[in-house]
């Protein structure tokens, strides 16, 4: 559900030991359960916002980076889906955050389930509406748009097709949504009130720095899960999908339950891309370990 409309822009900046920067932002208390939050391609690191209320959050302190090329976090070119645990690790040791949850939503599926393949800090994973591995023919073929990116000769070609498609600072992402072609669920969680503030708002923070990040989040994800390696997983996985999302569709969802045969797949009936968000603050209050210890 997208209860953040009106997001405000929180911004905190962690400086990486190869001088990159890395912005982020909090919600709930210090005091929760670490959640590491993996936003979509496009997004942010205000997605949290978008995805739940203040109260949900209680009891999860909920951090989320903006990948690189996204928001205010330096751009890293070839860029693969396991780097990404290198950049995690550092975040959470600056803050001292040790044990954690990995919340990804679509794109970012694969870069909490490359989390939970890295270390043994993930104590729980959840993938939301997430694309499967790559390397699955099937499932590229289900997705028209992101496979003309994955098509591209090299990432000049890819970032003129993204600039052409979203404008160069994500100016034309809202025309690109076809409500029509939404299922019911998604249309009333888009129709809610301030939703197109809120969404302009996402966009210009997503975009901020151009198309970089969503260019390099579709040439990552088309090489497949290449950079990480799936049976290293042994945290319990949970995949929740809406058998009515036209974006990622349910079989993407399947699959990768095929791949981590441990994992529970969580269907909800008629529920699509962006009403399943709502399911993720329940799935969470599952997952936090007993007896957990937050910090170093």
């Amino acid at each position: 559900m997208l209860y953040g409309l009106g997001i405000d822009d929180e911004c905190h900046i962690a400086l990486l030991g190869d001088g990159r920067t890395l912005s982020y932002a909090e919600f709930g208390s210090k005091a929760g359960y670490p959640v590491l939050w993996n936003h979509g391609g496009p997004g942010n690191r205000m997605e949290p916002a978008m995805c739940m209320d203040a109260r949900d959050s209680e009891g999860f302190r909920i951090i989320c980076p903006d990948r690189p090329g996204y928001g205010k976090s330096t751009p890293k070119p070839s860029r693969s889906i396991g780097d990404w645990s290198a950049d995690v690790r550092e975040l959470l040791d600056s803050l001292g955050v040790k044990d954690y949850v990995a919340v990804g939503v679509s794109t970012g599926g694969a870069y909490a389930l490359a989390l939970a393949a890295s270390t043994k800090r993930v104590r729980a994973a959840i993938s939301c509406c997430s694309v499967t591995d790559t390397r699955w023919v099937e499932g590229r073929s289900m997705m028209p748009d992101a496979a003309m990116f994955w098509n591209m000769p090299d990432r000049e070609a890819a970032m003129r097709l993204a600039e052409a498609q979203f404008g160069s600072h994500g100016e034309k992402l809202k025309d690109l949504v076809d409500y029509s072609k939404l299922p019911r669920a998604d249309q009333e969680t888009l129709s809610m009130s301030g939703w197109q503030e809120g969404f302009t708002k996402f966009s210009q923070i997503s975009f901020s720095q151009g198309v970089a990040g969503y260019v390099d989040d579709r040439i990552a994800d088309g090489q497949g899960w290449v950079s990480f390696n799936i049976e290293d997983i042994s945290c319990p996985v949970m995949l929740l999908h809406g058998d009515a999302d036209v974006i990622v569709p349910l079989a993407h969802s399947t699959h990768t339950s095929r791949l981590i045969p441990s994992a529970e797949l969580i269907v909800r009936p008629d529920q699509g891309h962006f009403s399943i968000t709502g399911s993720i603050m329940s799935a969470l209050q599952k997952c936090v370990p007993i007896g957990h210890s937050n910090h170093e």
